[in-house]
């Protein structure tokens, strides 16, 4: 296996990594367009990347960021967060994980951070992530659902620290709000804008409270990566099976307030 460093030059070798099994073949390539110049930008600002090439072909990738610039809901100093980490599904096997997690500890280390923090998404991996040296730090349900953040220290006593979600706050303009956290380099962000595109949000009577969560401020504006909410809701498992809104708003309490508002 080859590792190589992520360039502006070699972008364009990225795929669709685990969007391939979230998103329809039509919105594959409108999201690997759309995270690749997120990428592009983002490299201008500080984040880097390893990806693994074998036999010619990209079968593994990491993206790591400096945190005071990670869109993430963590803080310190000198501190790298290693943000995503994408195996191709026949490789995806603990050793392979190991190795990937390995060469990103010791690129971090040779960039003199003094320690790496990594996301394990309902306790993914943990056990791996463990066995490499790493700690729990704390839970969030930043992604919408419970996320452990993980802590290895390289040198120095500099712990980072975690922001807890704030609580989402009531309509403002109209009587249903709809509160969404959508990061561009997510699939899950793709579906929800697809999603959005779709519904009709004025005729239901919904405000709509729209973050760009692939932007760090926006994150620690509302302690939030990922997630819908109507009217404090969690929506986001029905907005991923494409559960038309008229339908989702049947399940709110007091939704017929929103079919009166429109009405008026």
């Amino acid at each position: 296996m080859e590792f190589r460093e992520l360039t502006s030059s070699n972008i364009s070798i990225l795929g669709p990594g685990c969007a391939e099994h979230f998103l329809h073949e039509r919105l594959c390539g409108k999201y690997v367009w759309r995270r690749n110049r997120w990428i592009r930008e983002m490299l201008k600002e500080g984040l880097s990347g390893i990806i693994a090439m074998n036999d010619g072909r990209l079968v593994a990738s990491t993206f790591e960021f400096p945190i005071e610039i990670a869109p993430l809901p963590v803080f310190g100093r000198n501190i790298a967060v290693l943000m995503c980490m994408w195996i191709c599904p026949p490789l995806a096997k603990a050793d392979i994980k190991r190795m990937l997690i390995e060469k990103a500890i010791e690129k971090l280390s040779c960039h003199g951070f003094d320690g790496i923090v990594a996301i394990s998404p309902m306790n993914v991996d943990i056990a791996i992530w463990e066995a490499e040296g790493f700690i729990g730090i704390g839970k969030t349900d930043s992604y919408g659902s419970h996320t452990r953040f993980v802590f290895m220290k390289l040198r120095n006593d500099n712990y980072p620290s975690i922001m807890q979600s704030k609580p989402i706050g009531p309509a403002v303009s109209k009587n249903i709000v709809l509160d969404v956290f959508c990061p561009i380099y997510c699939p899950l962000g793709m579906i929800i804008q697809e999603w959005l595109n779709t519904q009709k949000l004025a005729k239901n009577g919904v405000e709509l409270r729209f973050s760009d969560t692939s932007i760090r401020s926006e994150v620690v504006k509302h302690g939030r990566v990922l997630g819908c909410f109507l009217n404090g809701i969690d929506i986001l498992p029905a907005v991923v099976r494409n559960t038309p809104l008229e339908k989702i708003l049947q399940s709110i309490p007091n939704h017929h307030s929103a079919s009166s508002y429109a009405s008026k």
